[in-house]
This record gives C-alpha cells, sequence and structure tokens, in this order.
C-alpha cells in the first residue's frame, strides 16, 4: 500500500489522519492516525486525540510506531489492514506486541 491508499483505508474506517515530519533529515512523511476525538469547548480550542499510531514506510512494508510502547518490525498489506482494522475499532496497543522486531 501507498501513503494515499493507507490514508484513505484507515478514514474510509472512520479515524482521522494527519501528515508529519519529525524533523529535517527524515525523508518522507510519517502517516499519524488519530482515533477517539477529544470535544473541544470553544472555537479557540486546539482538537485533541485519545490515542494515536504512526506509520513510516520501510523496505517492504510499514512499521507501526505505537505511543511509548514501541515499534512493529515492517508489515506487508495484509497484516498492516489486520492491525488498523483492530486498532481502529477498538484502541489496545497490545494487539502490536506480536509483530515486534525480535
Amino acid at each position: 500500500m501507498n501513503q494515499s491508499e493507507i490514508i484513505e483505508y484507515v478514514t474510509a474506517r472512520g479515524a482521522n489522519v494527519v501528515l508529519r515530519k519529525f524533523g529535517a533529515s527524515q525523508d518522507s512523511e510519517t502517516i499519524c492516525v488519530l482515533v477517539g476525538s477529544i470535544p473541544v469547548e470553544s472555537s479557540t480550542d486546539i482538537q485533541g486525540w485519545e490515542h494515536s499510531i504512526y506509520l513510516d514506510e520501510l523496505v517492504g512494508g510499514w512499521s507501526i510506531g505505537f505511543s511509548q510502547f514501541g515499534t512493529t518490525r515492517s508489515l506487508d498489506d495484509v497484516e498492516l489492514k489486520k492491525l488498523l482494522d483492530l486498532w481502529i475499532k477498538k484502541p489496545d496497543y497490545k494487539a502490536f506486541r506480536a509483530y515486534e522486531p525480535s
């Protein structure tokens, strides 16, 4: 999957997406997938999210960075879709642990 396909995939499932570059040395953008919006009280408030994961493109797939818990190994399209579906429905970072590099 390429970046635009991932964005389309997760937004179709109700997640929000932000693209970010974390530093000048980063070659490509990180896809930030956000769920569980926190209601804002006024138009000047900044939108917040309860849960987020970060997708980075690697050789042979994508890795998922999840909070302070870690990062997955490179995932193929089938694994990536499976994990995104699980996490968007019920954000549980434990689901990623089986995919951490050994």
